[in-house]
């Protein structure tokens, strides 16, 4: 595993970043317009790893058929020494970030902590963003969608897991929910979300 100068970040990681993530908060609208394929992931709990049902295979399958053999990881929120975090062109931060093979996944999981973070392709074709509250916004190009295909049912499944904890947090902690229909439109658009949205009466 390789780490960035912040220079390479600019010139190399910035710009795969930036056609996945127009910005780095999980909880608004952060996918960039063009990004076709967008799911709910739940639990996702910081890293990439075999516990992720098949994730990393299908992951590691998509990117090897685009030649890529590796993925960055950029860890989030890194302030200077005057509190202030540096910045690439668009205003986007210069994050931490490394290089990872994929034949040093392993040194990547023990690598890992429990911090907000960002994998993204170097080629920008898929990039899932972690929230500290267990779940990840998985977005890629419209290729990667027949591999994501066999794992609809699961998928599925996650956005209803991920909306009954919210729903459970809010009833037993009054913790606040009025983002919830935002994000589901933005990730999967108008009528599909709608569909949640009545079932679980969000905007009641």
């Amino acid at each position: 595993m390789d780490l960035l100068t912040d220079e390479e970040f600019r010139q190399t990681a910035y710009p795969a970043l930036h056609r996945l993530f127009v910005c780095d908060d999980p909880f608004d609208a952060p996918f960039a317009p063009d990004v076709s394929v967008r799911w709910i992931l739940f639990p996702y709990d910081f890293v990439l790893t075999w516990s992720n049902w098949p994730l990393q295979d299908v992951i590691r399958n998509y990117a090897q058929r685009h030649a890529e053999v590796g993925f960055y990881y950029s860890i989030l929120g890194r302030p200077t020494a005057d509190g202030e975090h540096p910045t690439a062109e668009g205003g986007i931060s210069v994050y931490r970030t490394w290089f990872v093979p994929f034949t040093e996944l392993d040194a990547y999981e023990r690598m890992s902590e429990p911090i907000r973070n960002i994998i993204y392709s170097p080629g920008g074709r898929w990039g899932i963003l972690c929230s500290y509250e267990s779940h990840g916004l998985l977005g890629g190009d419209a290729d990667l969608a027949p591999f994501l295909a066999p794992w609809t049912r699961e998928l599925e499944r996650q956005v209803h897991e991920f909306i009954d904890n919210w729903l459970g947090y809010h009833a037993d902690y009054g913790a606040e929910i009025t983002w919830l229909p935002h994000l589901l439109r933005h990730v999967y658009g108008d009528a599909h979300a709608q569909a949640w949205i009545t079932a679980y009466r969000l905007e009641d």
